[in-house]
């Protein structure tokens, strides 16, 4: 009885981590093609690139985002109260409620998409943007769908869904980006307008995203018509046959959807804002668009692109983790909600730390390998990133812990007041400092931070929660820190003898994940029942007693 308690108690986690997997892979694969689309429009396009994204990934925080989620609780709870057909009408309703607000801002988005651009001082954006924008309402439709299966506590759907995404976009996106690079340069001859050859090269890229998406939720179609006979048999097991009205259904998915909108939207609208306030304020110093627009490139193309392959640690166990607070809630349970919190925020930092002090250490060893940029500006902004990596993580699994016990508010307030101080450093920071590009990485390291401290007593206050500072922090911190050490060593010395910065980063990678690994198990930083949580825990755990690392 011990076992199974202890299986479904870390069922979460093992769920979570397959997507985290399937989510590391597909932000590999994505960091794996844009090193061609990089070298296909340069920085210029990238900028361009980054400004239709920045409007498209706002817009579908507000269509979509917050569906896979709130459709997950909704149908986590129903299953938890045996209320079967009550889930499936969850889903019906949320599919719906898709289509409608998903078509409603991808039609808003391409009749409005230059006015969006020119709001954000890049007029030559306007073309990817455009080409993206139907995309805002397949994802709204997918999300429904995703958040479904995940309510139901599978996540093998979704990773399996965005693997074969992640395989489609990148195979578009870099023969579309070539294709329209292409046709930009000969109009450009025509038109006498340099910046056609890189924006149209950014519009081709964004075509990668749409047919990934359509694709995807072809596959989840196929998934529905296979699982019908389970549905129907779910509803023949609804013994009570209890069902609320649309009416109800509806309401009960706005009070959960707004809120978490409003603090996702709220949490990464400083990206849009940073833009925004950089172009026009570098603008009125005398830059030209083309420069300003290799700056973005460099920090959102390069730099935030790295970065945020860690991130997914923690973006992909919310949705394993926001189901199973719920249920702990539902039971009443705050030991076993504090429990499962503190897992996450454990199994997270244990990864990000690492990463953060690898990416800092080796930062132009890597943009070298990557993007052929041995320039000190990306070097610079890559090490400055590396440390609000490991705050964004955190902050992340805060936001989805607090959305997780039905405090769905707070985040929102949270937010705000940390765009509030991050806005006021960044203002400084450009006008008075004249930081330029540095100004947006340290005010992005401000906010994430602020976030964290404003968070934490959240959680403090309302779930009585504190986070164990020496494994969660200290002997990662220790570790990454020895591991960073070996990992430069190796670097230098392997250049030294093989003259080639490929091998040494790589050689200097791998020996430095096997350094953190061994050191983690000898410090007990991490311990075997935790292990056991996560996937392949088992055979792990034979690995380590074999080489005597317990």
């Amino acid at each position: 009885m011990e076992n199974k308690k202890r299986s479904k108690g870390s069922d979460y986690l093992v769920q979570g981590s397959i997507l985290a997997a399937a989510g590391i892979l597909v932000r590999m694969i994505g960091l794996i093609y844009r090193v061609p689309i990089t070298n296909i429009l340069g920085d210029e396009g990238n900028g361009y690139y980054n400004i239709a994204y920045s409007v498209y990934n706002m817009l579908l925080m507000i269509s979509s985002f917050g569906l896979p989620i709130a459709v997950s609780k909704l149908v986590s709870t129903q299953m938890v109260l045996g209320r079967k057909k009550n889930a499936i009408k969850v889903f019906k309703s949320a599919v719906l409620f898709a289509l409608v607000v998903g078509g409603v801002i991808s039609v808003i988005t391409f009749i409005f998409a230059q006015s969006f651009a020119n709001i954000l001082g890049s007029p030559p954006g306007v073309y990817a943007l455009r080409v993206i924008a139907p995309t805002l309402f397949v994802m709204a439709i997918l999300g429904a769908v995703r958040g479904y299966f995940q309510g139901l506590g599978t996540m093998l759907p979704t990773a399996f869904s965005q693997i074969v995404e992640g395989v489609i976009n990148a195979v578009v996106s870099v023969i579309a980006a070539h294709i329209f690079f292409n046709i930009g340069v000969e109009k450009a001859h025509q038109m006498g307008d340099e910046t056609l050859g890189p924006a149209y090269g950014a519009a081709g890229s964004t075509l990668g995203t749409l047919v990934s998406a359509t694709v995807a939720l072809v596959f989840f179609c196929f998934i529905l018509y296979a699982y019908r006979g389970v549905l129907k048999k779910q509803q023949r097991q609804d013994a009570g046959g209890y069902e609320d009205s649309y009416k109800v259904i509806y309401k009960a998915l706005l009070i959960t959807i707004v809120p978490i909108v409003l603090s996702t939207v709220t949490y990464n609208i400083n990206e849009l804002l940073d833009v925004g306030i950089f172009n026009n304020i570098m603008k009125f110093k005398g830059f030209e668009e083309k420069a300003i627009s290799g700056f973005r490139g460099v920090f959102y193309g390069k730099v935030k692109l790295l970065t945020n392959v860690p991130l997914i640690i923690a973006s992909c166990l919310i949705p394993s983790m926001i189901p199973s607070l719920s249920d702990a809630m539902v039971n009443r349970n705050k030991k076993l909600a504090r429990d499962k919190i503190h897992m996450s925020m454990r199994y997270t930092l244990v990864v990000t730390i690492p990463c953060a002090v690898g990416l800092g250490v080796l930062a132009s060893p890597v943009l070298q390998l990557l993007f052929k940029d041995s320039s000190a500006l990306a070097a610079n902004l890559l090490i400055l990133s590396c440390f609000t990596l490991v705050f964004y993580s955190y902050s992340t699994i805060q936001n989805g812990a607090l959305q997780g016990i039905n405090r769905l508010k707070v985040p929102v307030v949270n937010a705000l007041i940390a765009i509030g101080i991050h806005l006021v450093f960044l203002l400084l920071l450009l006008v008075v400092f004249n930081g330029g590009i540095y100004a947006v990485a340290i005010a992005d390291f401000i906010f994430a931070i602020s976030m964290c401290v404003l968070n934490a007593r959240a959680l403090g206050k309302y779930l009585q929660y504190q986070q164990e500072q020496v494994k969660t922090f200290v002997i990662p911190g220790v570790c990454s820190l020895i591991m960073g050490i070996v990992v430069l060593a190796v670097y230098k010395v392997s250049v030294l003898l093989l003259n080639s910065n490929a091998i040494g980063t790589v050689l200097a990678i791998l020996i430095g994940a096997v350094v953190y690994a061994v050191l983690l198990l000898k410090f007990k930083g991490i311990t075997k029942s935790e292990i056991r949580g996560i996937p392949k825990g088992r055979s792990i755990i034979k690995v380590a007693e074999k080489l005597h690392l317990f």
